[in-house]
């Protein structure tokens, strides 16, 4: 799930429902406000991007690329897409330009503005299949993306120049399948990364450092984690959710907080200022205001 707010400010969650189709729905009420065709292949991942003075485009991950759609029309953007398996997409540049992981040899960081449609040139080289990625902020507002593959290490790039920010971050002896990113209240950049045997990572994304020790004990919640990390709300916070279980801790200390409650996919929502996260239960969604 994603949240992401139309142009005249209404907020949205867009979900990949247990059919395959994709829905727009409003957070307040729960009700969908557009449904989307189903995509050739699976979805495997959603986002949505921004276009100054235009509605947001929704973007799906698929096993045959990436296909793109008007986030209120439903209608599809025929936008030039890339013949690879896509597992991972992020956002940056304040919304306007999609990336997307590739998995087929060189498995390089496909890159769209999506403000035009237009592909931008792919960014690396990797030397395993790529299945996640997250976009780091600076204060100074430039940005570095972080990606991971089957090889499991944690690869920087520079978007800009094109260029890696420091050796590979190796630390998980499974392979990493989700990655998280925040801004901490004192600046530093903090890169999480969760594994398919259920072990949390924190690192400080500038300097590579491990920040504290692995977080574990996610292995009995199965499979289908999806990870949230937030700097917003009293304290930054790393998310986990799996199997209709939310589980969260202190992204600084990595001790453990109480469960918010049961859903999955959790995103943070702004709604009326209040940050929100926002997850889904069964065919509904769970609101659950932040504290100050």
């Amino acid at each position: 799930m994603t949240a992401f707010h139309l142009a005249d400010g209404r907020a949205r969650l867009a979900a990949v429902c247990f059919d395959g189709t994709i829905r727009a729905l409003d957070p307040v009420t729960g009700e969908p406000t557009t449904t989307f065709r189903q995509v050739q292949g699976a979805a495997n991942g959603i986002a949505v991007c921004r276009r100054p003075g235009r509605e947001p485009v929704l973007a799906v991950a698929t096993d045959e690329g990436v296909e793109w759609f008007d986030t209120v029309s439903a209608e599809p953007c025929h936008w030039p897409t890339v013949d690879d398996n896509v597992w991972g997409l992020a956002v940056g540049r304040g919304g306007e330009v999609l990336y997307a992981s590739g998995y087929f040899p060189p498995a390089p960081i496909h890159r769209w503005d999506a403000t035009t449609g237009a592909m931008l040139a792919p960014l690396g080289r990797h030397d395993d299949h790529l299945v996640a990625l997250a976009v780091l902020t600076r204060s100074d507002g430039t940005e570095m993306i972080a990606s991971t593959g089957w090889a499991g290490g944690i690869q920087r790039w520079d978007p800009v120049t094109g260029e890696t920010c420091g050796s590979p971050l190796h630390g998980h002896e499974a392979f990493v399948h989700e990655l998280g990113a925040a801004r901490l209240p004192d600046g530093r950049l903090l890169l999480v990364s969760l594994d398919s045997g259920g072990e949390l990572r924190r690192w400080d994304a500038v300097t590579g450092e491990q920040i504290g020790g692995a977080i574990r004990g996610l292995e009995q919640l199965g499979s289908g984690r999806s990870l949230l990390v937030i700097s917003t709300g009293g304290r930054p916070r790393i998310l986990v959710s799996a199997g209709g279980v939310i589980r969260q801790w202190d992204a600084l200390t990595g001790a453990a907080l109480a469960d918010i409650a049961e859903g999955d996919g959790p995103v943070l929502l702004d709604l009326d200022g209040v940050p929100t996260i926002a997850a889904t239960c069964g065919d509904g969604i769970l609101l659950h205001p932040l504290p100050r």
